[in-house]
């Protein structure tokens, strides 16, 4: 899985980069999404500043709002990365079918993809060649199950991304993982950015693993009530 870079000033995401690579990530997800002049500077910053080894993703988060400024943004970046994630807003489908015939690297649609039949919709018009999957954003295993199929009908293969969740979430997003071939990505980055865990799942940089029956975790009932919060709800009739 990746190390997640959020937006920060050129050189602070490059020394971020570095902490991540010595911490023993070989794959680093940049968040861009920013003006694209400086954009470009935060990939090549951080590109000249980890060996080649590592591979680069960068995820826009519709940033860049149209094709013409992501395309602005990508002619200076392209050649250092191996995936850009949504680089337009979610509704311009459109544009994600021209970046896909105008840059040499895929594209991932993430927030235009949130069930199976979006997916049939984008594979129907040639948008994308990655599909980011969340267990979160889909509503569940089910039909997260059923946009993974409709991508593997197509042959296309998928990710299955991260909404921060915590341990009993991701522990659902490794077998779901492990049950399909075509998805070769995954960033269930959730616990190592919560400082309370309420499961044994087991999770060192940059791995998390799973064993036993159904979700293969226990809940630590303890931590569980350490962090539960009741309040009383006062109304009129």
């Amino acid at each position: 899985m990746p190390k997640v870079l959020s937006i920060k000033d050129p050189g602070e995401m490059a020394e971020d980069a570095v902490d991540a690579v010595e911490a023993g990530y070989k794959q680093i997800k940049i968040k861009v999404g920013d003006k694209p002049e400086t954009d470009v500077k935060r990939v090549e910053k951080i590109a000249t500043a980890v060996p080649e080894s590592v591979s680069l993703k960068a995820d826009a988060n519709q940033g860049w709002g149209d094709a013409k400024t992501a395309l602005r943004a990508l002619q200076g970046i392209s050649d250092y990365l191996d995936v850009i994630e949504q680089p337009v807003a979610k509704e311009n489908v459109e544009d994600l079918v021209t970046l896909r015939n105008r840059v040499d690297i895929p594209v991932m649609p993430d927030e235009s993809v949130k069930t199976a039949s979006d997916c049939l919709d984008l594979v129907n018009r040639g948008a994308g060649d990655i599909y980011n999957i969340k267990l979160m954003k889909t509503g569940g295993i089910g039909e997260a199950i059923r946009l993974n199929t409709v991508a593997e009908a197509d042959n296309r293969p998928t990710q299955l991304g991260s909404m921060v969740e915590g341990g009993v979430g991701t522990a659902a997003g490794v077998h779901f993982c492990l049950a399909f071939e075509n998805v070769i990505w995954n960033e269930m980055v959730g616990p190592f950015m919560t400082t309370a865990n309420v499961t044994d799942l087991d999770f060192t940089v940059p791995e998390i693993s799973v064993e036993g029956p159904g979700l293969g975790i226990e809940i630590d009932r303890d931590k569980l009530d350490e962090l539960r919060t009741d309040c009383t709800v006062i109304g009129r009739q």
